[in-house]
């Protein structure tokens, strides 16, 4: 009988050594999960200024256009490379018109390239926008001249799979507004960037067909030329466009047409082209 609980007593201290053996195998998994998965969120969240501001600078157009009747004005936009294809997107009231020029400007080691700039044409009947009265449009570009082909904006325009596509950014984000106001570096033909935070959500409807949409509201400086730029978050990830401001007594505080949650229409515009 003492053999017996002795052989089963061995049994147990088996069993338990195993299944503590497992048991830390399991709790070790999950430990480098989430470290893993920590160091993830925290090396999108370690980029600098400097370092988003490179990524995405000749990314940032500047778009002159016209209504025919000696009338001009200036905005911004964003270059897309989907498949070779170059579109930019901006605000709707920036090219509103079929004569416009995108001009493309180099940036490199923090400064704008200017006497290198490239610049195309608006090819028309490209323009796009979306249903109801959402402030966004999507135009390609052709060649203006034989000695700026297309194929040049290959190392400027921002790759379509390198976005981001997370969800809504919280009240408290770090942003960066990249443009071409009219009051800024070389008096708005250099690329100037403002600093700012996403100062909260604001959800509306849109007038023509009732369908929600949801703007950022951000403390960061949206001028006129501003508008149909690039909002950057912290991890270098597109996240809207400049649109329009609401002036203060003392402050002002901007709107961003935002590229992900309900405005994902824009993702889906951006293939359409």
């Amino acid at each position: 009988m003492e053999t017996e609980f002795v052989g089963e007593e061995k049994k147990t201290i088996q069993f338990v050594t195993i299944a503590t053996f497992f048991i830390g195998m399991v709790l070790t998994l999950v430990t480098l999960l989430y470290i893993d998965f920590s160091l993830g969120i925290m090396g999108k969240k370690n980029l600098d200024a400097k370092s988003i501001v490179e990524r995405w600078g000749s990314s940032v157009v500047r778009l002159v256009c016209d209504d025919g009747f000696g009338n001009s004005w200036s905005g911004s936009g964003t270059l897309w490379n989907i498949n070779n294809n170059f579109i930019v997107t901006t605000n709707k009231h920036v090219a509103d018109s079929q004569s416009c020029l995108i001009i493309v400007t180099p940036f490199k080691n923090g400064i704008s390239d200017v006497k290198n700039s490239l610049i195309y044409r608006a090819k028309k009947d490209s323009f796009r926008t979306l249903d109801g009265d959402f402030d966004y449009l999507s135009l390609s570009l052709e060649e203006r001249e034989t000695d700026t082909p297309l194929s040049k904006l290959i190392t400027l325009a921002h790759k379509i799979n390198e976005r981001c596509d997370n969800t809504l950014y919280s009240t408290g984000e770090k942003i960066l507004i990249l443009g071409y106001p009219a009051v800024g570096t070389l008096e708005g033909t250099a690329l100037t960037v403002n600093e700012g935070i996403i100062s909260g959500v604001e959800k509306g409807f849109s007038f023509d067909n009732n369908a929600p949409f949801t703007w950022y509201v951000t403390s960061a400086k949206i001028e006129e030329g501003n508008s149909g730029g690039t909002a950057v978050a912290s991890d270098g990830c597109f996240i809207g466009i400049p649109t329009w401001s609401t002036i203060g007594a003392l402050e002002s505080q901007g709107r961003l047409l935002i590229y992900s949650g309900e405005a994902s229409l824009i993702k889906s515009s951006l293939w359409l082209n």
